[in-house]
């Protein structure tokens, strides 16, 4: 028999995601190269691993009694490749991924939950930071992969990077401001009050100042933060807001808990939407990791709508 592991990755995954087209989402590969390695699969056994005639192909009991094994042999060979690339490429099977604060995590729950079934070696590690030391963490080889904003032109050495989403940018301001039952507010108006910016004026990165009070901070939830404690408005991400209205204070907390915070409406105007970045380190030896985080994250932020609640 001339089977790969390949149309065992694709087998397994089409009977735990219930279809061809999942299987492929989840893989990160189109929906014929699922099919065609299941078929050929199926043809190098001698069975028929699924129903075709069922909507959604559905398991047969050939299918059934195998993926089990299917599975086993995917997390023996996992396993196997995994301590040849610690042992031989001084690789430990760590991913660490640093996420810029304020990139919406809640999108990376269902591709990380994938990648740990299909990836059973892979230890992940997680670093939500400033959007600063998320690029320095990946030129500086402590991470391998980043999600940032866009904030710099310049790429970290030894990185490569792709273009994941585009997101509006809103106002953000606390409900009581004097803004906050305004129609059509310029930017003179927010000029008037105190502004939460974005940035590091040492480093020259101060974004979409407007107005001439200002507080400065490098951290996006610092800057939700302050806003929402009634201490000023600020530009912000719109998944960030919507992740931060999702929250709820923990209980312990038994001091006066304001509002959240409300958008100031703009609509003579409207601010230029922010670019969300995949950084990483080309040195890195799971390529094939990578591009399947690329492809999931494209198509997860393609949905982002849906999970804001637009559509």
């Amino acid at each position: 028999m001339d089977w790969t592991l390949e149309q065992l990755n694709s087998f397994v995954a089409a009977a735990e995601k219930g279809s061809f087209s999942e299987a492929a989402r989840s893989l990160g590969r189109a929906q014929s190269v699922v099919s065609t390695h299941v078929a050929t699969l199926e043809a190098e056994l001698g069975v028929d691993l699924f129903d075709r005639s069922a909507r959604p192909p559905a398991l047969t009991e050939a299918g059934r009694e195998l993926v089990g094994e299917a599975r086993e042999v995917l997390r023996r060979c996992n396993r196997f490749e995994a301590k040849a690339i610690a042992r031989y490429k001084g690789e430990t099977g760590t991913l660490s991924i640093a996420m810029g604060d304020g990139v919406p995590f809640f999108l990376l729950n269902e591709i990380l939950a994938d990648l740990a079934r299909q990836y059973t070696f892979l230890r992940i590690r997680l670093l939500i930071c400033p959007h600063a030391e998320a690029w320095q963490r990946v030129e500086e080889g402590d991470a391998q992969l980043a999600l940032v904003y866009k904030s710099e032109n310049r790429r970290p050495e030894h990185c490569e990077g792709s273009w994941i989403a585009t997101v509006n940018q809103v106002i953000v301001a606390p409900w009581d401001h004097p803004l906050a039952g305004k129609t059509d507010i310029s930017p003179s108006d927010l000029a008037m009050h105190r502004q939460i910016v974005v940035g590091d004026s040492a480093r020259g990165g101060l974004r979409h100042v407007m107005s001439t009070l200002t507080w400065e901070t490098n951290d996006l939830m610092a800057a939700l933060d302050l806003a929402w404690r009634g201490l000023g408005w600020t530009v912000l991400p719109e998944p960030m807001l919507h992740a931060f209205s999702q929250s709820t204070p923990p209980d312990h907390i038994k001091t006066y808990v304001p509002p959240h915070p409300v958008v100031l409406n703009s609509n003579a105007w409207t601010l230029p939407p922010a670019s969300i970045l995949l950084l990483w380190n080309f040195l890195y030896p799971r390529q094939d990791i990578i591009n399947l985080l690329r492809v999931r994250l494209q198509e997860a932020f393609r949905n982002l709508d849906r999970y804001l609640g637009k559509s």
